[in-house]
């Protein structure tokens, strides 16, 4: 998600939501997002960046929101804008692969014999029929966390998911940013299923009644023709309590702008909403319940076969912490029954060593070890967490007291509780171009003096 490091001076970057991006200058990703910069005084900025991408380096446009466009500028939006609408299936580098043609690694893309001659010199491989069904299997996983990384259902999480929705009788699921779960989904008789994935790769292998290049940080269908039309028609061809969409998005993104797609979505067909699955870590869980208040989180712990941490391989004690937040009722989705139980307190399954309390009034743990009852903090912690009276809460044994320090979740420009900074009575508004020069010019001179100090502090 777009969003680079905060500078020296400012004090974060909101998300500024609409019901449509389409109006927006566009990106290599489609339409940007418009975001707010903050500054010190209850200031801020707004500026245009990428959706899918929160490292300039893999998508570099910036825009600031009170900059007129060049005609340059303008010019070049037109051309990118025709050129990401074309259906990008049917360009000839998308062609669908059959057995025995052949998958280039060094260069990412298919190729039949009439082309070997070009990739003879690069690394290859002749496709089989297995590979056709499964190219999630073969294709090299992109990993940079920061833009589109790829990480894959292991087989124990892609096997739960599949008898999950077989036994609560789903027969259409929308599948987004979770190719190994369609793969399995397109096996099974009963089941419709299409992929909705920003990886082109995939074009090579599926045709565009099943696979739709998309973005879900901005809603965008690269192709543009009917890519809309034909979620559409798949969520109404039936029974809404019928369709499922199970989400896996990359977790560097923002929560919110993730719940506005859900939204967008889910106004495709008749009901307010679709039953959804969608996977995030547990510590971010408060994020999900923040912007998707009718979402409950199971303890069910979601295992990836190419994250070195993320997974439940036994090498870490408490496991991914990857869980899934669902509107489907926690009581129906029965957990395997080897390292889970069910609670008829919570009336929902939870894992084993997560002891259910009776003045919490619920099986509090997150992470799956066994959370103590503290008295003072009136809640369930961690264990191993002593309470400390400095910082009135309780936290890891070797912490360093902060009761001093402004609390993270306080408004950044006044510092109270109550509110976020983009709510804040203080906020003097957006600031102008002349007066955001001036600013700019004021730190610089600022942080001049500051290092010129330093420098004569340490002579």
């Amino acid at each position: 998600m777009a969003a680079s490091k905060q500078r020296a001076g400012t004090f974060g970057v909101e998300v500024i939501l609409t019901n449509s991006s389409n109006n927006h200058p566009y990106c290599e990703h489609g339409p940007t997002l418009l975001f707010e910069r903050f500054y010190g005084e209850g200031e801020s900025k707004k500026f245009y960046a990428c959706s899918a991408c929160r490292d300039r380096k893999q998508c570099s446009y910036f825009h600031w929101q009170h900059e007129r466009f060049t005609k340059i500028q303008l010019d070049a939006q037109t051309e990118l804008k025709k050129r990401l609408h074309q259906n990008q299936l049917d360009q000839p580098d998308h062609l669908l692969l059959k057995a025995s043609d052949f998958w280039c690694f060094q260069c990412n893309v298919g190729f039949t014999n009439k082309k070997k001659g070009a990739h003879e010199d690069h690394n290859y491989k002749t496709l089989t029929e297995h590979d056709l069904k499964n190219p999630s299997l073969f294709l090299s996983p992109k990993e940079n966390n920061k833009s589109n990384a790829q990480y894959f259902f292991d087989k124990s999480s892609s096997n739960f998911l599949l008898r999950t929705i077989k036994k609560l009788d789903y027969q259409r699921v929308i599948c987004i940013g979770a190719p190994r779960m369609f793969e399995l989904l397109r096996q099974e008789d009963g089941i419709t299923t299409i992929l909705l994935d920003i990886d082109k790769r995939l074009g090579h292998f599926y045709s565009k009644e099943c696979f739709l290049q998309y973005n879900m940080f901005n809603n965008y269908f690269f192709n543009a023709t009917n890519g809309e039309q034909r979620l559409r028609e798949l969520i109404c061809a039936g029974d809404t309590d019928r369709t499922l969409m199970v989400v896996d998005p990359p977790f560097g993104g923002l929560v919110n702008i993730l719940a506005n797609t859900f939204r967008q979505i889910w106004k495709l067909g008749p009901s307010e909403m679709i039953d959804t699955f969608f996977t995030f870590p547990y510590f971010l869980e408060s994020h999900v319940k923040d912007s998707l208040p009718n979402f409950n989180m199971l303890d069910y712990k979601v295992g990836y076969e190419n994250h070195n941490v993320y997974n439940n391989d036994g090498k870490n004690q408490k496991g991914s912490p990857v869980r899934i937040f669902t509107n489907v009722k926690p009581e129906k989705v029965e957990l395997p029954k080897d390292e889970y139980r069910f609670c008829k307190e919570c009336k929902r399954y939870v894992y084993k060593a997560n002891q259910h309390c009776n003045i919490c009034k619920g099986c509090m743990s997150k992470d799956g070890r066994t959370y103590i009852h503290c008295e003072q903090c009136t809640k369930c912690v961690k264990p191993g967490w002593l309470h400390c009276t400095e910082c009135k809460q309780c936290l890891p044994h070797d912490h360093k007291c902060s009761n001093n320090l402004k609390s993270k979740s306080a408004c950044h420009v006044c510092g109270e509780k109550d509110h976020k900074r983009k709510d804040c009575p203080k906020r003097k508004g957006t600031i102008s171009s002349e007066s955001q020069t001036k600013a700019s010019h004021k730190r610089k001179m600022k942080s001049k003096k500051h290092k010129a100090a330093s420098k004569k502090n340490k002579i």
